[in-house]
């Protein structure tokens, strides 16, 4: 008794050529996500900046209720907690503005969306960027 077997497609496995046009393929795929992640990173870093404005500005009022001045004695911190901002503060006896800038040579800088950060002594909020008001 003589059997033959056949071997079918499906038991061979796969090509060389098919396996390199799924391994291409996954790449485009991880380089589209790859581009889109780094949108939501520099998004989500300039939370830094939010904060350190924030945080500036409790401690600024503080020091106005207990000195009746803005300028005064107050320490201020210079860089933001996660160090991807800068504060430049304009400090007056009844008025200041607030301003967080990128720091150079952080992913932030290229920040075309928002850029500097700043507030003032009545609220008023705003960016350098494109989207001014809507960065916060």
């Amino acid at each position: 008794m003589n059997i033959v077997s056949f071997t079918s497609r499906s038991q061979r496995g796969y090509s060389l050529i098919e396996m390199m046009i799924v391994i291409s393929i996954l790449g485009i795929i991880a380089g589209i996500a790859a581009v889109g992640f780094g949108g939501y990173i520099v998004q989500a870093n300039r939370q830094d900046a939010v904060s350190l404005l924030s945080n500036t500005v409790l401690r600024l009022e503080r020091c106005f209720t207990l000195e009746g001045t803005y300028n005064g004695a107050c320490t201020l911190r210079t860089t933001s907690e996660e160090g991807y901002y800068s504060l430049v503060a304009n400090r007056q006896t009844q008025t200041y503005t607030l301003t967080a800038v990128p720091v150079a040579g952080s992913r932030q800088e290229n920040d075309t969306d928002c850029g500097s950060l700043s507030i003032t002594a009545t609220g008023e909020k705003n960016a350098s960027g494109a989207k001014g008001p809507d960065c916060w």
